[in-house]
């Protein structure tokens, strides 16, 4: 550049040749071509312009070497709009100007690019005025970029853990468990914003009660030991709403040098969904070992007073052997079908809740291990299902169970429970009047009869349709009944309904339509 300014003609210029220039501009000359930083300096009130080699780079090939010398207006015209304020206030004696990270798009090899500066507008001056404006500068459009895209990972981050449920935390761990926790850490612990940087003890006394000394210990020697990964499953109380939540953590500790740990980094998830459905599983499948103990017992004692009745008639005739054996095996043959056609039904009506409720788990699941869980309690619900054809006999002799119960939350649990079975094309409501809230009555007997005609009121709409389970107060129906208050549950739905000759069989045990 000091090779292309000895060899400008200035005396066509409006400053004159060299010899003309003031001391303050060939000082600010001398500096400018001494330096590898882009410096350029507009002078005089025709704003003629000298530049350095580090700032030629910047220009492209429409401007240099064609900008030496030139007027600044002229040769930045479409962003004169930007620059020529600014370059106003430093001539004008408003002193210097700042700007950081400033869009100010330039032309150059032959394109309009957008690009960010950091620059700023010196006075130079000349007398007991402005001379001209120096301008220090840097390109950061590649540094702009990079925080953008950064800015825009994190808000991805952010919206996976919105989405996913998991909150972010951060433990300084040489700093007596120094935290720092996400927006979503926050809302999964039910915390307000400004606990983001809260204490040990805080998160400790957060804990249940029954998991706190435990919980606490496990951390602590995680962080003493030297391990690498911890994680850990527990019980917190929310702070917002007092709701007992199941957390699952999985962390990383960094460790220095010595093997001492640094910081721990690790994610929370709340697994109380799944800890629930695991615990119903568990449940479900002990009962079905009563269930199917209880029927072999029966199954024996029901072979066994067979083979009695077999033995008392050995002395009758060949012909009455042969009827009575006959029967026997006709009767035998007819309670196993019946038995264990209700007995099927009843079960897998059970097994249709679970497996739907094991299908919506895996289907909206991120995490692998709730997606390994219920992908063995759907192959749980098989095995259910198996069972239900070796059923060999079963007593419908049953004693009610009768306490106090909630009507609303006794709706509310079978309307939980058949969310995931009734399917996409049945729209369900559950109504209930204030009044009907709590009876004396068996709940599980309850339970199972409401889940069996909603199933059924399912199966007699293939096409989709609508369900209602509807509780009020109501007078006893019929003079069997004992004086009293009544709650009456009714289940309604828009299907075919029960044809005129198997209306009459709905009270038989064991009757069923289904295979």
């Amino acid at each position: 550049m000091g090779a292309l300014m000895r060899a400008l003609d200035w005396d066509a210029t409006p400053i004159g040749g060299p010899a003309r220039w003031p001391q303050s501009l060939r000082t600010a000359i001398r500096i400018l071509l001494n330096t590898n930083h882009p410096m350029f300096l507009w002078w005089g009130p025709e704003l003629i312009q000298f530049y350095n080699d580090a700032y030629s780079r910047t220009m492209g090939r429409e401007r240099h070497p064609s900008a030496l010398g030139q007027r600044g207006r002229e040769c930045w015209a479409e962003i004169w709009p930007v620059i020529g304020p600014q370059i106003d206030q430093v001539m004008s004696g408003g002193g210097a100007t700042w700007h950081e990270d400033q869009l100010v798009p330039v032309t150059r090899n032959g394109r309009l690019e957008q690009v960010y500066w950091t620059y700023s507008f010196s006075p130079v001056d000349e007398n007991d005025g402005v001379g001209g404006v120096l301008v220090v500068c840097r390109d950061v459009t590649a540094d702009h970029m990079l925080a953008a895209k950064a800015g825009e990972r994190e808000a991805e981050l952010a919206r996976v853990q919105q989405i996913g449920h998991i909150g972010g935390l951060e433990v300084d761990l040489r700093t007596g468990f120094r935290n720092r926790r996400s927006p979503e850490y926050l809302a999964l612990h039910g915390l307000s914003p400004d606990a983001a940087n809260e204490t040990h003890e805080d998160w400790v006394r957060r804990i249940h009660p029954d998991d706190r000394e435990a919980t606490e210990a496990k951390f602590k020697e995680a962080v003493k030991s030297s391990v690498l990964d911890y994680s850990a499953q527990y019980r917190i109380i929310r702070p917002n709403d007092g709701e007992v939540r199941w957390i699952s953590v999985k962390s990383v500790i960094e460790r220095d040098e010595d093997g001492r740990a640094v910081r721990l980094i690790g994610a929370h998830t709340d697994v109380t969904d799944e800890v629930n459905v695991d615990r119903a599983l568990r449940k479900s499948e002990e009962e079905a070992r009563e269930l199917a103990a209880k029927l072999a017992e029966l199954n024996a004692t029901l072979e066994q007073r067979v083979e009695e009745k077999t033995r008392e008639r050995e002395v009758a005739s060949e012909q009455l052997k042969a009827t009575e054996e006959a029967l026997r095996q006709s009767q035998k043959m007819e309670a196993v079908g019946q038995l264990t056609g209700g007995i099927a039904h009843d079960f897998n009506n059970l097994l249709n809740v679970v497996q739907g409720s094991m299908d919506l788990i895996l289907m909206l699941s991120v995490d692998e291990v709730a997606k390994g869980r219920a992908e063995v309690a759907r192959r749980a619900c098989k095995q259910g299902a198996k069972l239900t054809s070796q059923l060999l006999a079963f007593s419908r002799n049953q004693r009610l169970d009768l306490d106090a119960t909630d009507v609303v939350a006794l709706l509310e649990g079978v309307q939980s429970l058949l969310a995931a079975s009734l399917g996409t094309g049945i729209r369900f409501e559950v109504e209930v009047q204030e009044q009907a809230r709590f009876v004396t009555a068996d709940l599980n007997q309850m339970e199972m009869a409401l889940i069996n005609l909603a199933i059924n009121a399912r199966d007699a709409m293939p096409s989709g349709g609508e369900l209602t389970i509807r509780a009020e107060r109501a007078h006893p129906p019929t003079e069997l009944l004992p004086p009293g208050e009544y709650v009456r549950i009714s289940v309604i739905d828009s299907g075919a309904g029960i044809r005129p000759e198997i209306l009459t069989k709905v009270f038989e045990p064991f009757f069923t339509t289904k295979e």
